[in-house]
């Protein structure tokens, strides 16, 4: 019985023995596992600070982009704002260039609509009929916009011999608009002097649709190279 006894004990132990290696296998897999899991989260932590600085480094980019947009925007608006003014300045010198090529052309004119004795009008002259006319049914705009021809060319009538006036638009192209304001102030000046008033735009000719739309109107049209468009 005693050795029955014994050989339990011994059993006994040996079984603690394992489970106890056991459980130290168990601990140290555990403890390995930890260390794994802890690697991991120093891993994912230090892959979220990696990726928190390319989103940043991209902010970044992005805000240079913009920023490099927004000067490439405002020299583009600088630049269409100095070709603007460039060709503003190539218009006035073209249709003062025109202006000076029409006072060459008052023989042109008077053959065209049939008058002599031609003289140009100053700006003084120009006042002066205005402040001599009856103008009191004149709107003033109409009086300012004649004061603002560019040409008045004063003449005679070879026809009846009455006294008549050619307004006269200087520009580098004739456009719609030109005609359409030589028109009207033909029209003011006639009412202001009481006198027929014929109405002349020089530059280079437009397109045949305008040229139509300036015979409908009353209106010659003249390059200065003496090309003659007459109003039917």
């Amino acid at each position: 019985a005693f050795a029955q006894l014994a050989d339990k004990v011994e059993e006994h132990i040996a079984e603690s023995s394992r489970t106890h290696t056991e459980l130290r296998a168990g601990q140290a897999r555990l403890e390995t596992g930890q260390a794994r899991l802890e690697a991991g989260q120093d891993e994912l932590r230090a892959g979220q600070a990696r990726h928190d600085a390319d989103i940043a480094e991209l902010r970044t980019g992005q805000e240079e982009l913009r920023a490099g947009q927004a000067r490439l925007e405002a020299g583009q608006e600088e630049f269409r704002a100095g070709q603007a003014r460039h060709d503003a300045n190539i218009a006035v010198l073209l249709a003062k260039a025109t202006a000076t090529d029409a006072r060459k052309m008052s023989g042109i004119f008077c053959k065209l609509i049939n008058l002599h004795r031609p003289r140009w009008l100053d700006d003084t002259d120009v006042v002066d009929l205005i402040d001599e006319a009856v103008i009191a049914d004149i709107p003033d705009n109409e009086l300012y916009s004649c004061q603002r021809a560019d040409l008045v060319l004063s003449a005679i009538s070879k026809a009846d011999g009455s006294q008549q006036y050619v307004i006269i638009e200087c520009s580098a192209g004739i456009t719609r608009r030109d005609i359409q304001r030589i028109r009207r102030n033909a029209d003011h000046f006639a009412r202001i002097t009481g006198c027929v008033t014929h109405a002349a735009a020089v530059g280079r000719l437009p397109p045949p649709a305008i040229l139509d739309s300036a015979r409908e109107l009353n209106v010659h049209c003249l390059e200065p190279s003496a090309k003659i468009t007459r109003p039917t």
